[in-house]
Parts: C-alpha cells; structure tokens; sequence
C-alpha cells in the first residue's frame, strides 16, 4: 500500500490531533511541528516558504486550512503549476447562517426597533412598518463556490427566488432550484434582484466588480449583503448608494480598513467612507465565519480529515484555479 505523507507545520493541540488521526484512512501518515518530513506528499499551510516547496519534489498537493488563498500564496504556487491547491471550508455552514441573519436583521429593521426599544422607546411600534418579507423575493447569490451553495440551502425554504452567479460556466445551469448563471449575465439580473448577496474573494477580477453602474442596475427596494471580501464592493459607490437611498440598505461584515495594532481595535472606523453615520446599513466587524474555539477546530479538523482520506482515494475536490484566485 502507498502511503499518504502528510505534514503539518503548525502542530494541532493534542485532542485535535487524535481527532485527525482517528478520523482517517489506513495508509495516510502525519507529522507535525517545524522540523519537516525528509519527503511529502501533501502539505497543510497557508503560507509556505519557497523551501517547503522547492525542497521536497515528491509534494503533489497544498491545503490551505482555511477558505481563500493569501496573495503571496497565490504567487509562489503559480510558479509550480503541477500542485494541487486546495481549501478547507470548514466555516461555510456557519457564514451561511450569519449571512441569514444579516439579511433578517436589515428586512426587518431588527437593529433600529431594538435601539429604539432599549432606551424605553415604543415609538416606532405605532409607525407605520417598514417591515419587508423573504417571501416570493428575488435573491442573487454572487459566487456559488461552497458558501454560496449553503446559504441558498439556509434560504430554500424561505420560499425566495434563487439565482446566482458562478464564472467557470458559459451559460444557465440549474442547481435544484437554484439558478446559475454566467458573469456576462450580471446585468440582466440586477433589476429584477431585490437581496444581492455577496460571497465572492478578492482577485483582480474581483475588486470593484459591484460599483456605480452596478448599483444603478439595481432597484431602490434592494438589499445588498457582503459575506466576501469588502473590496469586491467599491466603498464609495456603495455609501452614495446608501446615502441618495438609490437602493434601501445593506448588510456589511467585509471592509476596507481594519486595525493594524491591539492599540487601534477601539478606535478605527472600516472604511474611509463614514458609513456609521448611515441609518440603512448593518455593519459586522468580519465576524461571518466565527465560532467558539473548539467549534470552529473540530469542524477544521473533520473537513481536513475529509479531504485527506479524498486524496488518498484519488476522489479530491476540484483544486483552486490560481489564475482565477479561487
């Protein structure tokens, strides 16, 4: 039998440890710790040095722990097109359920009746409501990679209409109910889409893709909501949008600035744009995909074990297009 070499430069805690190794197949062995492997198969790391590459000719695949790939990852790995690269999406179940409740919390006005109410205010109560609906509405899913996949299942139910966007097709696919079209159709689903939702990482392709022509597309009754990476949105077409109510309000957890120091955790604002001082905007400091400690490790350690016992049986995932970023 051929055995899977596999290592891991950052050594897990014990308990997660036995975890990964009770979870996988006969023939699949892991070292941990910086002192490396004399040879490897796969390596787990989101940022290896050129070493860990260059010096060991036998590795066929890198896991990045994580979703995404670092720029400076993407660079290297571009440079040794016969590696597989791939992901763990461990979080994805949970962004999707913060993305659900992101888009609750701005249909529903949650935020504003709660602020109202802690100060002994029931005003708002005998106002006409301003209350909208998931039901029968049009949802646009932009990037239908695995975290667009399990909010679509969170909103199944919820009785919405379901498109979305995915760039590796070249024309209409139908996922069950869902929808899924080519890039080149953004402009056509625009107008009829009343909850955009981001879920896209940032490549150059990426940056901007959602800006002034895009939110002119887009009616004054939409709300868009950013689980991806902030700079696929332009900040400052966004706040003119939110500002002029050229479209009703918007979700955020992604940014643009973020604090460089402890120091600075108080006391940076996350874009450059003043968007605190809007009324129609939930902001979330980029907490979509968190989860207690222990959660979020069990769950990264099972999709690792997952992924290894794949690769093991020659069944991997596709891997991530670096030309693309993702």
């Amino acid at each position: 039998m051929n055995v899977l070499s596999v290592f891991i430069p950052q050594a897990m805690q014990s308990d997660y440890s036995k975890l990964l190794r009770s979870a996988l197949l006969e023939g699949i062995d892991i070292h941990e710790g910086s002192l490396p492997m004399k040879e490897y198969d796969v390596l787990v790391e989101g940022k290896p040095s050129t070493a860990m590459i260059t010096n060991h000719p036998r590795l066929q695949s890198v896991i990045i722990p994580y979703a995404g790939i670092p720029e400076e990852t993407r660079t290297l790995l571009l440079r040794f097109p016969a590696i597989h690269i791939y992901n763990l999406h461990h979080n994805a179940r949970a962004v999707a359920e913060y993305t659900l409740a992101l888009l609750l919390a701005a249909v529903k006005h949650i935020i504003p009746l709660h602020n109202t109410l802690t100060r002994g205010d029931w005003s708002l109560r005998y106002l006409p409501s301003t209350s909208g609906m998931l039901y029968r509405r049009q949802v646009l899913i932009l990037g239908y990679g695995t975290i667009g996949q399990n909010i679509a299942r969170l909103l199944e139910p919820s009785g919405v209409h379901i498109s979305a966007i995915r760039k590796s097709i070249s024309s209409v696919e139908n996922d069950g109910p869902v929808h899924i079209h080519p890039l080149q159709d953004l402009p056509t689903l625009l107008p009829k889409t009343d909850f955009l939702i981001v879920t896209l990482p940032l490549t150059p392709e990426t940056r901007g893709l959602i800006s002034t022509n895009e939110f002119a597309l887009l009616s004054n009754r939409s709300i868009v909501v950013n689980v991806g990476r902030g700079e696929v949105i332009d900040q400052h077409a966004l706040y003119a949008a939110l500002r002029s109510k050229r479209i009703a309000g918007a979700a955020i957890d992604v940014w643009y600035n973020y604090p460089e120091s402890v120091e600075d955790r108080l006391h940076t604002f996350p874009a450059d744009e003043p968007f605190h001082e809007l009324d129609n905007i939930i902001m979330s400091p980029h907490k979509a995909g968190g989860l207690a400690v222990d959660d979020v490790e069990r769950e990264r350690v099972m999709a690792l074990a997952d992924l290894l016992n794949a690769i093991k049986q020659n069944t991997p995932p596709p891997s991530i297009n670096l030309q693309w970023g993702y």
